[in-house]
């Protein structure tokens, strides 16, 4: 499952590229251009790379496997069923 993180982690780090790389791509290619559109959502990137690598790190610090489900202490809230505070086990 690791293996599969990255790959969502290294689209994060692509899009970190594109954010940086946006101003001299607007300057040649202009504000229409085709991937204009998509840059303008690239700063998500900084936030999918670090939650994920967050993710990873923790599953690496708690020496767990990343498929193994844990149990936690959950609550249920009217209109959004069971959410959980934190893990308990």
């Amino acid at each position: 499952m690791i293996r599969n993180i990255q790959l969502v982690r290294a689209w994060g780090a692509c899009l970190v590229v594109l954010h940086h790389l946006k101003p001299h791509y607007e300057a040649i290619a202009g504000r229409d251009a085709p991937l204009a559109a998509f840059m303008a959502w690239s700063f998500a990137g900084v936030d999918l790379f670090f939650v994920v690598s967050g993710f990873i790190m923790m599953q690496v610090i708690d020496g767990r496997p990343a498929t193994r489900r844990r149990t936690g202490c959950c609550a249920s809230i009217p209109g959004t069923g069971p959410v959980c505070c934190w893990p308990c086990s």
